[in-house]
């Protein structure tokens, strides 16, 4: 080994190793020399930024033109690796997660993130502005994905985007959570937006459609409430209902009512109902539940005990809408239920109608805060309820113990829920009418009454500002042919999850940003815009009557029809069970 002088040093810089190498090489004396070089440097400016080129003086093996390494080892090429992403922001500013085609660079939270990935050398500059579009019908080049997707000035600690990353070919392998690689997203990223771990993920993996469970958070004001926070009777009475409604919506039920219904049913067919039926759906099962992403998010809902409650559910309410209803109910509006505005909406959003929002007007005069209390009698085929209506809740939780978020904070009590999927506003809408309840103003026995189809209800919408996504759950990786472990859960997990040092980082964005900005939006003046629009919320006492009373004969002929059903399928395992034992 000898040393040879003049020769050449390229210092380059990996984004994702965050750090620099020289690469040093001796002056090609001799044409091979020159083209082993050019394509070298070729190949190399692909994956690093070259930064620097210098004269230096290095080893060589006595070979003329032969260049050694004067490093131990070189930044290795970067490969796409399919990664989950664990991402927490105060949308506060931001028009929503999802990227807006017609917005403003900076205007979601995801064209930020999309921004620091890049400068961190994640996503290459061909792929720039391209997460999601597939090309030539293949697989898009990044394949990015999300496992909710949140509405303008909601929360989240719990976002989970995956997506093809540019990274080290070990770039897991010392470091399974990916924290060299979070810290150098986050150093372009503003303190609002945060990443908490970079985790391998399979290569067919998908965020929207691996994600089982959602869970969300919602913190209401006392004031809202009218506590006096006194201890008193009268506190106690409303937080009581409170739990009692909140907890009403457990289980599987049509949110027809709690979003803007139209969305999520498909055009009529010839004769005259939803082409979406329970074979006309596109897309197969991964279209059936939420095939429209709302402010909440969307989601495949596949789990056993939730498709067969969902089928189960859905089969008793067809055969109660399918036949006229007993009572003197309300007379169907005359436009499918999408007539009047909602009651108790705040905020810029447009307001709806019956659940169905298709006039999407501010309502003035006369009708402004009324409930239009509306029951179908005969199935209606421009306003069908269908399955793509049906959400499953997992758990509803209300903890009515009044809390601040921080010494000396706003007071407030929190309302949880988690479920498979949600529709646009239906969170919103729930803990609107939720809270209508508790003051008073709106009986339980409607909120029961909205969670039937025949039911058409306008439901107040709460404002958005203190909804925060707070958990998802995936299903475990998929095993090879042979029963092997895919390769990411030998780094990742049996299942995606945040493991120590992403828990950390929560936790500390939790703190440090997302508790102070909520305290900051529980003393926001739109409060008391809500607070006056619930006020206002009235109803007509002959539309309730007639409503409870069509809902009270439905729900005994449903019982009726299930208990019926019980008998024609024992009867039938009983002839069953008899034919089996004279065949032997």
């Amino acid at each position: 080994m000898h040393v040879v002088e003049p020769a050449y040093a390229i210092v380059v810089h990996s984004m994702q190793l965050s750090m620099s190498r020289t690469i040093a090489f001796a002056q090609p004396t001799h044409a091979c020399a020159s083209r082993w070089l050019k394509p070298g440097i070729a190949r190399l400016s692909r994956h690093l930024t070259i930064t620097a080129v210098s004269q230096t003086d290095v080893e060589m093996d006595g070979v003329a033109g032969r260049p050694v390494f004067a490093v131990p080892s070189l930044p290795a090429a970067t490969v796409k690796r399919k990664v989950g992403m664990f991402l927490g922001y105060e949308g506060t500013a931001y028009r929503g997660l999802q990227m807006q085609s017609n917005g403003r660079a900076d205007d979601s939270v995801e064209d930020t993130l999309e921004e620091a990935i890049f400068r961190a050398g994640g996503i290459l500059e061909s792929n720039r502005g391209k997460l999601s579009k597939a090309r030539g019908g293949k697989q898009a080049a990044v394949a990015w994905s999300r496992s909710s997707r949140t509405d303008k000035s909601v929360h989240s600690v719990a976002t989970v985007v995956g997506m093809k990353m540019e990274v080290d070919l070990a770039a897991f392998e010392a470091d399974p959570e990916g924290q060299q690689l979070t810290a150098a997203i986050n150093a372009h990223l503003p303190p609002e937006v945060r990443l908490f771990s970079i985790q391998r993920v399979n290569k067919s993996w998908n965020a929207r459609t691996e994600c089982t469970r959602r869970s969300y958070r919602y913190y209401l004001p006392a004031s809202v409430l009218g506590l006096a926070l006194d201890g008193g009777e009268a506190d106690a009475t409303r937080l009581a209902l409170l739990r009692q409604a909140w907890e009403s919506y457990q289980g599987t039920h049509p949110f027809h009512n709690y979003t803007r219904r139209r969305l999520y049913r498909g055009p009529a067919g010839p004769d005259g109902y939803s082409k979406r039926g329970k074979a006309g759906r596109r897309g197969g099962r991964d279209r059936g539940v939420g095939a429209i992403d709302g402010e909440e998010d969307e989601g495949r809902q596949e789990v056993d005990d939730e498709v067969v409650g969902q089928r189960e559910a859905l089969q008793e309410e067809e055969v109660q809408e399918a036949q006229p209803a007993s009572g003197t109910g309300s007379a169907t509006s005359a436009n499918g239920g999408d007539a009047a505005p909602a009651p108790g909406s705040s905020g810029s959003e447009g307001l709806e109608g019956p659940g169905g929002g298709d006039d999407g007007g501010e309502g003035n005069g006369s009708n402004k805060g009324r409930m239009q209390l509306v029951w179908n009698h005969e199935r209606d085929g421009k306003d069908v309820v269908g399955r793509r209506h049906f959400r499953f809740i997992e758990s509803c939780e209300a903890d009515v113990e009044v809390k601040t978020l921080l010494p000396g904070g706003q007071a407030c009590v929190m309302l949880s829920l988690t479920g498979g999927s949600f529709m646009l506003h239906q969170i919103r809408h729930m803990v609107g009418l939720a809270v209508a309840v508790a003051r008073g103003t709106v009986p339980l026995e409607i909120l029961h009454a909205s969670l039937a189809t025949p039911a058409r209800i306008n439901t107040p919408l709460a404002p958005p500002s203190t909804l925060v996504l707070t958990g998802a759950q995936f299903r475990p990786f998929m095993r090879s042919w042979s029963g092997e472990a895919a390769a990411a859960a030998q780094l990742s997990g049996s299942s995606l999850a945040l493991r120590q040092q992403g828990s950390a980082a929560q936790q500390a964005f939790l703190e440090g940003q997302l508790l102070p900005a909520l305290d900051r939006l529980l003393a926001g003046e739109e409060w008391q815009r809500w607070q006056q629009d619930l006020e206002c919320v009235r109803y007509d006492e002959g539309q309730a009557q007639e409503l409870l009373a069509a809902h009270a004969e439905w729900l005994r002929e449903r019982q009726a029809s299930r208990e019926r059903r019980q008998r024609e399928e024992a009867t039938a395992a009983a002839a069953e069970e008899s034919g089996a034992e004279l065949a032997r």
